[in-house]
């Protein structure tokens, strides 16, 4: 990969950790929403909604920030 003078790559590569966070967030929240789906116990099925809503909070602002930069 070639590197030029003056080259601007913070934008690029920004964009780039937003879209994968993005990517990673989304498969978290729709494995937490289905665990969360089929677990029988309040207790267990609370810990598993609290981190799908958590990871797609996460998802939420990183495509924000994704269409920012």
């Amino acid at each position: 990969m070639n590197n030029y003078i003056g080259e601007h790559l913070f934008p690029g590569q920004t964009g780039h950790f937003f879209a994968v966070l993005s990517l990673v967030a989304s498969l978290v929240a729709t494995i937490a929403y289905f665990k969360a789906n089929r677990t029988a116990g309040i207790t267990e099925k609370q810990s598993w909604i609290r981190l799908a809503r958590l990871s797609f909070l996460i998802e939420t602002v990183s495509v924000l920030a994704l269409f920012v930069t």
